[in-house]
């Protein structure tokens, strides 16, 4: 393989990394209900508060799919679902 070929892969490689880093959203999914910390694990780490008697979950989401998991695990846990709101990428603190 030659330079031009390596730097070529070598910016293709990048470029995917970036695309994929940028493809994770913050996501906060409100359920009523209260979930204890012990959960966050579960949930892929999303940090739970509360308000009230609902929980707040909320964090960074690989990808849709991703997303979808979360809230079958709430669907299971037979929490009724209140809101999914995903923060704009201007409120997650990146700047492109």
């Amino acid at each position: 393989m030659n330079k031009a070929t390596q730097t070529q892969l070598d910016s293709s490689t990048q470029a995917d990394l970036v695309r994929h880093a940028c493809s994770r959203r913050i996501y906060c999914i409100r359920v009523e209900g209260r979930l204890d910390d012990a959960w966050t694990d579960w949930f892929g780490g999303l940090a739970i508060s509360h308000d009230g008697d609902e929980s707040v979950l909320c964090g960074s989401v690989a990808d849709q799919s991703a997303l979808h998991g979360v809230l079958r695990k709430l669907h299971d846990l037979g929490l009724a679902l209140v809101e999914v709101k995903k923060i704009d990428d201007a409120d997650d603190g990146m700047m492109w």
